[in-house]
This record gives C-alpha cells, sequence and structure tokens, in this order.
C-alpha cells in the first residue's frame, strides 16, 4: 500500500504519496513556501498553469483553494504519482486536469534524460532543448516525452487562457517562451512564478524577454545558490 502523508498547509489538509525519500520531503510542504503565497493571490475560479509539476503538491494546493489548475508533468513515475495525489485529495480532481507532457517551441516527440530515477526526483531535461548551466549532470535514465508548444495546444485544445503560470521547466525556458509567445503577451495573464538560474547565459535573455512582453521582477526567493524562483508582476497598464 503507498505511504501517504497528511500535511496541513494554511488551513487546508493535503494528502500526498511518500513512497520514495524524496516524496516524503515533498510531502512536508515546508520548503519554497513563496510558491504558497504566489498561489494565495489567485482568486478561486481563475486559471493556473502549473509548468514543471512534479508530483502535483503545489497544483493540488491550488485546486483545493478553488483555482482551476492545469498541471503539465511530463515524466512517468511523477506524472503517475500526480495521478495518485489527485485521486487522495476529495475535490482536487474537480478543479486540476493533468497534463502528461513537457513545454517547448514547437509540437514534437523527443526524449527527457533522467538524473533522479525516483518519483519525487528532480533533474528532467528535455534532450533538444538549450539547456541550463545546473543541469549538466550524469543522466542515468530517458525517456520518450509528447512536447507541445503552449500556444498551439492551447487553442487546439480550447483551453481556458492562463491567469498565472508556475514555470519549472528545467532547460526548457527559453523553448517554452518561444512557443507561448502569445499567451505571454495577453494582458489577461497578471503574473508568473518562474524558476532561474542566474548564472546560466539564458538567465538575462528571458528576463528581457519577459520585461518585453509587460512584465517586471516583484522579487527573487532562493531555492540553492544562484537558483531562485522569481515572481514576475505585469506592468500596471496606463
Amino acid at each position: 500500500m503507498t505511504k501517504v502523508i497528511t500535511t496541513e498547509v494554511r488551513g487546508l489538509n493535503l494528502r500526498l504519496s511518500g513512497h520514495t525519500r524524496a516524496l516524503e520531503l515533498c510531502a512536508r510542504m515546508n520548503r519554497e513556501t513563496e510558491v504558497l503565497d504566489f498561489i494565495d493571490q489567485i482568486k478561486a475560479g481563475e486559471v493556473l498553469y502549473d509548468l514543471g509539476a512534479c508530483e502535483g503538491r503545489f497544483s493540488i494546493y491550488a485546486a483545493l483553494r478553488g483555482v482551476r489548475c492545469y498541471a503539465f508533468e511530463p515524466e512517468t513515475l511523477n506524472f503517475e504519482t500526480l495521478i495518485q495525489n489527485v485521486e487522495l485529495n476529495d475535490g482536487a480532481g474537480r478543479s486540476l486536469t493533468p497534463m502528461k507532457l513537457a513545454v517547448g517551441d514547437s509540437n514534437h516527440a523527443t526524449t527527457i534524460r533522467i538524473a533522479q530515477p525516483w518519483a519525487g526526483g528532480h533533474h528532467r531535461v528535455v534532450s533538444d532543448a538549450d539547456g541550463r548551466i545546473d543541469l549538466d549532470l550524469d543522466f542515468t535514465a530517458e525517456q520518450t516525452v509528447r512536447v507541445i508548444a503552449l500556444d498551439q495546444f492551447a487553442a487546439a485544445e480550447q483551453l481556458p487562457l492562463p491567469d498565472y503560470m508556475k514555470v519549472d521547466v528545467d532547460g526548457s525556458e527559453l523553448a517554452f517562451i518561444r512557443g507561448a509567445q502569445s499567451i505571454l503577451k495577453r494582458e489577461t495573464l497578471k503574473a508568473l512564478m518562474f524558476e532561474l538560474h542566474f548564472r546560466d547565459r539564458n538567465c538575462q535573455p528571458i528576463i528581457d524577454l519577459l520585461s518585453s512582453f509587460g512584465f517586471e521582477m516583484h522579487g527573487r526567493y532562493e531555492i540553492e545558490p544562484h537558483l531562485f524562483n522569481v515572481w514576475f508582476k505585469r506592468l500596471a497598464q496606463a
């Protein structure tokens, strides 16, 4: 039987699978609490795209608060755990739609390289993405994954467009932006929480692109040396 951990998070009880050590640590919900702050500003009924949802703890927290969440996670073990976690939390499934997809600049199939081959592990890098300075790792496994350009996919599937986005895509940051420019330019997109490595060569170009789309840096929160969650807010319109 899958080990289940119950954690109280800001007045909500989350039930999360803990069948690996990594999942146990995730289930504590005591790291990257700035993401919880980001989600707390979202009103019930608004739409969040969680890109790189991993095992889904933030997506489930959002869904239990009434946010309409689309959780994108391409890697099989993490996606299977995401599904388990949705099933463990009554009510989450009404607001949360899991998507076994990676995001990039075009619709295609490729491989994802895996450095932590267990559920709840990170360091899953799409092989044809730009890469990132902190993700030059010893990969021990790989899987075939489906990559989508978000603009095309959302239009084809008639998805509601996001009011907010969380972006944690391990080296696919620029490819994601190239495939989602229409969504990113929409004035209805209010804010993003974007994981960036500040020593990576693509970091400043990403910040510059988001600035050109109308966003400014609201805050940055260190995850580990040089790696930050960066909160971008849309500039107020004149």
